[in-house]
């Protein structure tokens, strides 16, 4: 089964505005928000912006008691217009990230 469940969490950061404040929102999937302990920063660049992420372990422990490894990828939305279609650029993984998790990239844990 490819269709993505507990476990899976979409972390999005806003692009930082004009007086540099973004925000971070965290969704499980099926679950209610989850953003305890999550910490992000974004800058404003010459070309765009920058952004961090930090996640909290228990996301991943909550899921996968004596976990080895864990699947990410980082998808950027890009929308000058409001009249416009936004863009998707993504890292790892296939167009239909929303619904499948093919592809992204995977993360081993060292013993």
């Amino acid at each position: 089964d490819t269709r993505l469940r507990n476990g899976t969490y979409r972390v999005t950061v806003s692009a930082p505005n004009a007086e540099g404040k973004s925000n971070l929102a965290i969704n499980g999937f099926g679950r209610e928000r989850i953003a305890e302990g999550a910490r992000h920063a974004a800058i404003r660049t010459e070309n765009g912006y920058t952004v961090e992420v930090a996640l909290p372990i228990a996301l991943v422990v909550k899921n996968q008691a004596n976990w080895q490894s864990i699947q990410l990828t980082a998808t950027v939305t890009d929308l000058d217009d409001a009249a416009q279609t936004p863009v998707r650029v993504g890292w790892r993984g296939t167009n239909d990230v929303d619904a499948r998790n093919a592809n992204v990239g995977q993360f081993i844990r060292q013993p």
